[in-house]
């Protein structure tokens, strides 16, 4: 049997946290590994510091291209691959030195095709949160609460382990945004067991500003309402028209929340503008049905909820204003 890893490093303008990465990889404790750095294009020193790691282990692999985004640098990876597992690593983060092992070991130990561990968040040296599911098997296509479950460490790819042959599409490279989301969904379809353990072996580095992820987009909420859209569609798809869909009401809101939360807080549109988009949102009809079958549990989400519902932009501005201004005085 096959047992190879195949690691898959996506890197772009990554020169400052690059070796921080490859060291992670090359000391990992679990040795069958093919180590794959894509250097995207990247117009910083990130290219020669792949090749002189290529010259140091014969386990990596350098492959330049020229820049085409995140999801077209995994896509090539996959495509070089020859490892019967895959993993990816972002080129700004690094993974504990046993993170590999552990996640072969419960794969193969658990019969699953997909391994998902926790996640240790940093800014500036600091661990910020440790987002984390309880060890557990789960059977996500039969049981709607176990979908629930996994989604909430689920989105990204980087702190996962996939079985190759299970993969049968690629990321999508005509969007920045959610790509991630959309592969790791379409994976899903094509498999039946999935373990969680509860290990935070994968450290998410905050500190690149250059990140999508990280600037102000205006079409960041379309973007999140789409991704949404496609959850509905996995759920009505996978449980039936009459499942409980709450959960993912939810999300509509809390995308909206956390979009208004971004403009108010770092100052992007002045107070006008501000109103032009909270109308916009808020007579959507998208958004309108969300209002009326969410179940938000904290109250300022219910407060929220309820502000959208009625279409109140002023208030809405000024429950913003407020708590900005809680958070800066904490």
């Amino acid at each position: 049997m096959n047992t190879k890893v195949s690691i898959i490093v996506p890197i772009y303008k990554a020169e400052k946290w690059l070796s921080r990465c490859v060291d992670s990889i090359i000391e990992q404790s679990y040795e069958d590994l093919e180590i794959i750095l894509v250097n995207d294009g990247s117009p910083d020193n990130s290219g020669e510091i792949c090749d002189r790691y290529a010259e140091l282990d014969s386990r990596i692999k350098v492959f330049h291209k020229n820049n085409a985004g995140t999801s077209a640098a995994r896509n090539d990876g996959l495509k070089i691959s020859t490892g019967n597992y895959i993993q990816f690593v972002d080129s700004d983060d690094w993974i504990d030195n046993n993170m590999c092992e552990l996640l072969v070991k419960n794969m193969i130990e658990s019969k699953s095709e997909l391994v998902v561990c926790g996640l240790k968040v940093t800014k500036n040296n600091v661990e910020l949160r440790r987002p984390f599911l309880p060890y557990k098997k789960l059977k996500v296509k039969d049981n709607i609460e176990d979908f629930y479950l996994l989604r909430r460490i689920f989105s990204s790819p980087c702190n996962k382990l996939y079985k190759k042959d299970c993969i049968n599409s690629q990321f999508n490279t005509n969007s920045s945004l959610g790509e991630d989301l959309m592969f790791n969904l379409s994976y899903l379809q094509n498999i039946q067991n999935t373990i969680v353990i509860e290990e935070c072996l994968y450290n998410v580095c905050l500190d690149n500003n250059e990140s999508l992820n990280r600037k102000f987009r205006e079409d960041r909420l379309d973007i999140v309402i789409g991704l949404v859209d496609k959850e509905m569609e996995f759920i009505i798809n996978t449980f039936g028209e009459g499942c409980d869909k709450r959960k993912i009401y939810n999300s509509y809101i809390l995308g909206v929340h956390a979009f208004f939360r971004d403009i108010i807080r770092h100052n992007y549109k002045s107070k006008q503008e501000f109103f032009y988009i909270v109308n916009k949102y808020a007579n959507n009809t998208t958004i309108e049905n969300a209002t009326k079958h969410s179940n938000m549990e904290r109250f300022d989400y219910k407060i929220f909820n309820y502000l959208i519902k009625i279409k109140n932009k002023t208030l809405i501005y000024y429950y913003f204003k407020l708590k900005n201004l809680r958070r800066i005085n904490l």
